[in-house]
């Protein structure tokens, strides 16, 4: 009798190799996720449900009775969690129960380099006290289970700005809500995930601090923490438990079982350590080109379905739905259809059932239009990665726009057309908010009432002509369509799927270059680079759309703030080394509402380092080390364009030195000498400010 409790890749993976050679074995696991995980096979039978030592003991007994098994050959894998204390405990007491064998398959170490933004805590607890006190979104990816443990004890506030990453099951969400997550915080998907949805997991929901478990290569431990570095944001990591000495790797554990069981021959068995490594290659190869081979094209037709309501679906759809072998979408979507249904929206849950059932013509649902800020391309990016062969068509519906607009009586060919649903954070609110201030009429799709509600906080009180018609649960039979202004959707309930009109009788034009004047920043005695100085600098830098800027020596925030300004799509850091300078800046942060500016406190040579290729650099201050910061600059090997100012000899010395020495392009300088003269009746004043040299030029390759 073999027996593996399994809930993990690991233990899916044994499975596997059994299943491959022909060993019939039991699969216990704890969930009915847990059961749909695993791959069907006339090999495993998969017992699902918690035990304790006693009930498993109970299974084994009852699987001997049925299978006519030697109950004195039974063979026991542990492929639980490395994090499964108690499960781990209780297995060990079952073998004892029974004399078996007991295999711990033991996953396998992560390999990180020491990095100060990486930081490991025994306990949830210490990490809680760790974190309490800081700011920015907090992203848990520990699982559900450790929420309550968590969140016990902190303010709102703070839990407001929790993140969490769970399966995507009932039992998850539950725990979710029990732990006080609210629901557009909470990320429900299956793993583990790869480097690059991890980044953008990151910056749609503008996380600062991630906390996380040591899940091991299997678990997406690296994937995380690679992620984590380039998004340059810190990192908590409950250490593993220890585990007894004795574990052994997947392959280690199924060359044993061979040899124990008997179920090869002799000979194989002498040689079954020697082959092991061999044995899972093939395997793993066997299942791959079986998984990708199919005896007609798949066609996958991904299809809007409208604003929701059933009465809203296209003949064209109704049609390919009722064709389909298999239709996926989210609980809403699917509610009603006929046939072989599943409650998925995410490529990373649906294309590996299309792949592991053979399905070979599916239907993936998606709200609204297809077209229109839908899931759908995410989907067609990932079916043409995965299933290259895979035939996809789409097919349109009816957006959710347009039936707001016929419902409200308006046209909207001269609206701005916006969405936020699914990506709340600071700089997204900023954006749409924005744009309400800039247009006469803005439509939005909306994650829920709590964004109505801070776009309504940052107009309340203020002289601005604009009132909001919200809609909500569009075509559905608790439809409603709401007008008020913002100060009154400062109370607006929570909504599950709106929709919002702005209307804005007086538009504000947008300021086309940098305007800011220096009696609009707080000062408190920090220096701070002047007006027009600030102006011709930014020129510059020679900046585009979604560019990364990155302002060295910070002060007052001034020029970081000025450019943060010029438009929502550039993303600017400034690193100061001072605290009371970096206390300043996040004052006129907060002031000037700049919420696509990062202020990073630290020495500019150590953060530097740690720092992605930005597209543009100010160099403001350097405390010393002008020469050094640029040289870190250099060692990016990548282009942008570089502005330092030099108010000293020693400093324009410096940088003319290093452009002759190290040839930079486009080498200019320019200085600039302002008097600012004032009038009070028939008195004037003058003010000299001293000279300042503007030095810009390109680091990195010409462009071909």
């Amino acid at each position: 009798m073999i027996i593996i409790f399994s809930g993990t890749t690991e233990g899916r993976s044994l499975s596997s190799m059994l299943s491959e050679k022909g060993i019939y074995h039991t699969v216990s696991v704890a969930s009915e996720y847990g059961l749909s995980m695993m791959e069907k096979s006339d090999f495993a039978f998969v017992s699902v449900g918690k035990l304790d030592a006693d009930g498993m003991a109970d299974l084994i007994r009852g699987r001997i009775k049925n299978t006519g098994d030697n109950e004195d050959c039974i063979i026991i894998a542990d492929a639980t969690h490395p994090y499964a204390k108690e499960a781990t405990e209780n297995i060990k007491k079952a073998a004892s129960i029974l004399n078996a064998k007991y295999i711990r398959i033991k996953r396998e170490d992560s390999m990180q380099e020491n990095d100060k933004r990486i930081k490991y805590f025994e306990t949830t607890e210490e990490i809680k006290n760790e974190i309490k006190n800081k700011g920015g979104n907090i992203l848990l990816t520990t699982g559900s289970k450790e929420l309550a443990a968590f969140t016990d004890g902190l303010s709102e506030e703070l839990i407001s700005r929790v993140f969490v990453r769970v399966l995507p099951t009932e039992e998850s969400i539950r725990l979710c809500e029990d732990a006080k997550i609210k629901k557009q915080n909470i990320i429900a998907m299956h793993g583990p995930f790869g480097k690059d949805l991890n980044r953008v997991l990151i910056k749609q929901f503008d996380i600062k601090h991630l906390v996380t478990k040591d899940g091991g290569t299997a678990g997406g431990f690296e994937e995380k923490i690679s992620a984590a570095k380039d998004e340059n944001i810190d990192v908590y990591v409950i250490s593993r438990p220890e585990e007894e000495a004795g574990g052994v790797s997947v392959e280690e554990a199924f060359g044993e079982i061979l040899k124990t069981e008997g179920a090869i021959k002799e000979e194989q068995a002498e040689e079954a350590d020697k082959k092991i490594t061999q044995i899972s290659t093939e395997t793993t190869t066997s299942k791959e080109k079986n998984s990708d081979t199919y005896e007609d094209p798949t066609t996958i037709i991904l299809a809007g379905i409208g604003p929701g309501k059933k009465d809203y679906l296209t003949e064209n759809v109704r049609t390919e739905i009722k064709n389909a072998d298999a239709v996926f979408g989210a609980k809403r979507m699917v509610e009603g259809i006929e046939g072989r249904v599943y409650e998925m929206y995410l490529p990373e849950d649906i294309i590996p059932v299309i792949k592991k059932e053979n399905i070979k013509r599916a239907v993936i649902l998606f709200s609204g239009d297809t077209g229109f800020y839908s899931g759908a391309r995410k989907m067609r990016d990932g079916i043409k990665e995965a299933l290259p062969d895979a035939k996809v068509k789409v097919v349109s519906g009816i957006s959710s726009m347009s039936y707001f607009a016929s419902r409200i009586g308006i046209s909207y060919d001269d609206a701005k057309l916006f969405s936020i649903h699914g990506k709340s954070g600071e700089e997204d609110i900023k954006k749409l908010y924005n744009m309400i201030l800039e247009n006469r009429k803005v439509i939005s799709l909306l994650s829920g009432g709590e964004d109505i509600r801070r776009l309504a906080k940052k107009l309340a009180g203020k002289d601005h002509s604009i009132h909001f018609i919200v809609g909500n649960n569009l075509s559905y039979e608790d439809e409603t369509i709401d007008e008020m202004t913002p100060e009154e959707a400062l109370d607006i309930r929570d909504l599950e799927l709106p929709i919002m009109l702005s209307i804005n009788d007086k538009p504000e034009k947008r300021k086309l270059t940098g305007a800011l004047s220096d009696e609009s920043f707080i000062r408190e005695g920090i220096p701070m680079t002047k007006e027009c100085i600030r102006h011709e600098c930014i020129r510059r830098l020679d900046l585009k759309e979604g560019d990364t800027v990155i302002d060295v020596g910070g002060g007052t925030g001034s020029v970081a703030i000025e450019i943060a300004l010029l438009s929502d799509t550039l993303n600017v850091k400034t690193i100061e080394i001072k605290h009371e300078a970096c206390e300043l800046i996040k004052k006129n942060k907060e002031k000037h509402d700049a919420a696509n500016l990062e202020i990073i406190e630290g020495d500019a040579t150590d953060v530097l380092k740690e720092m992605k290729l930005p597209d543009a650099v100010f160099i403001g201050g350097s405390c010393g080390k002008l020469e050094e910061i640029v040289n870190i600059l250099i060692e990016m090997k990548g282009k942008m364009n570089v502005c330092i100012n030099s108010v000293t000899e020693k400093t324009t010395q410096t940088v003319e030195r290093m452009i002759t020495e190290k040839g930079f392009r486009d080498a200019k300088c320019v200085e600039l000498s302002v008097t600012d003269t004032y009038y009070n009746g028939n008195e004037k004043s003058e003010r000299v400010n001293n000279p300042v040299k503007i030095f810009s030029f390109t680091l990195g390759e010409e462009d071909e």
